[in-house]
């Protein structure tokens, strides 16, 4: 029988999983490295990947946002064209070393496309949006007052009304009063 795994003890596997996925390692990859790491089942060492999922959501991503979320894969996959090319240095493949430089250039200027904002700016925005929801929701806060209301009483003498929307006057009934179309059209036909 296995005894079962302290606080720290599980912070740590969690931590090690949110590590794994910040290298960019493979889901399942991460499951087979905790589970013989661990001596654990694989369904054990899928719940340490997913609490290690949230830390690490958590950590690069903030309120985990769809926005957040691919900016988080930008990051990994700038670590690893990063690792990618000091690999190649190391083994004098010049080649490779300038189309990774030249790979990471792009992804480098694709940044200010995905997120146009500085820090400074987006706090500044915030700021602003803040400020008006204050507003709004001052000049909208509880109704003041009540409805004025039209009694029905005061609604049956319509006759000979002339209805401010359409120009129409009214009979007894509350119907509209309509022109004699022959006498507005003067087509021969």
């Amino acid at each position: 029988m296995t005894k079962r795994a302290t606080n720290e003890e599980l912070q740590d596997r969690h931590e090690l999983a949110a590590y794994l996925l910040s290298r960019g390692q493979a889901g399942s990859i991460i499951v087979d490295i905790l589970s013989h790491k661990y001596k654990v089942t694989p369904q054990q060492a899928r719940s340490y990947k997913k609490a290690g999922e949230q830390i690490f959501k958590e950590t690069r991503a903030g309120d985990g946002t769809v926005a957040d979320a691919v900016e988080m894969e930008y990051f990994i996959l700038l670590d690893n064209l990063k690792e990618d090319r000091l690999a190649a240095k190391a083994a004098d493949n010049h080649s490779a070393v300038a189309s990774l430089d030249a790979t990471r250039l792009k992804h480098l200027d694709m940044s200010v496309k995905m997120s146009p904002m500085s820090t400074a700016e987006k706090e500044l925005n915030d700021h602003y949006v803040q400020l008006c929801n204050d507003h709004i929701s001052e000049k909208l806060g509880s109704p003041k007052g009540k409805i004025p209301r039209q009694r029905l009483s005061d609604m049956d003498d319509l006759d000979g009304r002339v209805d401010p929307i359409t120009g129409l006057t009214t009979d007894s009934n509350g119907n509209f009063i309509y022109p004699d179309n022959n006498s507005i059209d003067d087509i021969p036909f």
